[in-house]
């Protein structure tokens, strides 16, 4: 076993072996021999009590279960921390190495998972390991229990402070854009009543037709130009698609551009945190997305677009493709990874963690 690993693994309802929803994570540890894995688990369907908690290893299609013990569940929600040894886990033959993922059964058709491999998974080939004893024998040492604690706490106080970092960079943010988004919705504003006034009455008098001209868009003299004028201002107005009016109010603010190299079908626009609102409604949730905020503060920007040969809308988080990152992005929902430029190998390059966004059928 390497010296020390550490990462997060997400855990998902499954109905019938069908994925329903995300129900909470887990954060898994292992150093020398020593592991740990901590649950918070949330919106657990059903009248739940108690729950036995394993890790599987793959013993051909059938997912052989080791137990670590039990959860305890209240009003749909449960937290627990487990350890165990790496060289034996659940005092069975398997390393922690050969672990694949986590099966929490709730019922004979329901069950809470993570798998941490990309194998194709049937989650009703499980079968039972028998232990030889209590998997958290070790608990009962009083200094254990005290480091177990004292973690626990450290872990929290440290994402406390994490998210407290990330709603005042916010903040700073929303207030260095607030005067010039205050300007822009007052041009706007200024722009429609100028057009409201433009339409030429019955009786003007002399001295505010040259005070209008100024303020209003000149009128084409040409019937062709008024024609064309005519069917750019009606335009916007026609939003049958909610995405292409998003498309289009992004791209009065923001150049177009090609964001993958050699992917002449893909077209996106880069944005700022502030501009979610341009967006439908639906989507606007996101906007707190912790994967999506760490990497807004961490260069700047974001990316909307659509992809031609898929026939979707995407959001993009910048990044570079490392399995740890890989991890989180799929957490937060942001399962799939383009290169910025090509490349043979993908670790290690910058790029985007990207999510299609569908529209709910009204």
């Amino acid at each position: 076993m390497s010296n020390y690993q550490r990462f997060i693994t997400y855990l998902f309802l499954y109905e019938n072996n069908s994925k329903k929803s995300g129900c909470g994570f887990a954060k898994v540890e292992a150093c020398q021999n020593l592991c740990r894995i901590e649950f918070h688990i949330k919106n657990c369907p059903g009248q739940q009590q108690e729950a036995e908690v394993s890790v599987f290893v793959r013993d051909g299609k059938d997912l052989l279960m080791i137990p670590l013990g039990k959860l305890l569940f209240k009003n749909h929600c449960a937290e627990g921390v487990f350890r165990f040894d790496g060289m034996g886990v659940g005092k069975s033959p398997y390393t922690f190495e050969q672990i694949r993922g986590i099966l929490i059964p709730l019922s004979e058709d329901r069950l809470i998972a993570s798998q941490w491999d990309d194998e194709e998974t049937d989650w009703r080939r499980r079968k039972g390991f028998q232990k030889e004893g209590p998997v958290l024998e070790e608990r009962k040492d009083t200094g254990q229990k005290k480091e177990e604690t004292w973690d626990t706490h450290a872990v929290s106080k440290v994402e406390r402070m994490m998210e407290q970092e990330i709603k005042k960079a916010e903040k700073r943010k929303e207030r260095e854009t607030v005067r010039q988004e205050s300007e822009r919705t007052e041009r706007a504003e200024k722009t429609e009543r100028a057009e409201k006034t433009e339409r030429p009455e019955k009786t003007e008098r002399p001295g505010k037709k040259e005070q209008s001209d100024q303020t209003a868009p000149k009128v084409p003299k040409d019937p062709k130009e008024k024609e064309t004028l005519k069917i750019q201002s009606a335009q916007p107005v026609r939003e049958a698609n909610p995405m292409e009016g998003a498309w289009g109010r992004f791209k009065q603010e923001y150049m177009e551009i090609f964001p993958f190299a050699g992917e002449r079908h893909v077209r996106a626009v880069r944005f700022d945190l502030k501009d979610f609102k341009m967006l439908p409604k639906e989507f606007w949730y996101l906007r707190n997305n912790s994967f999506l905020l760490h990497g807004y503060f961490s260069y700047g920007t974001l990316l909307f677009g659509y992809m031609e040969k898929e026939e979707k809308w995407f959001m993009g988080v910048p990044g570079v493709f490392q399995n740890q990152e890989r991890v989180m992005a799929s957490i937060f929902g942001f399962p799939e990874f383009r290169t910025q430029e090509e490349c043979v190998q993908r670790t290690g390059e910058f790029g985007y963690w990207y999510r299609f966004l569908e529209m709910r059928e009204s």
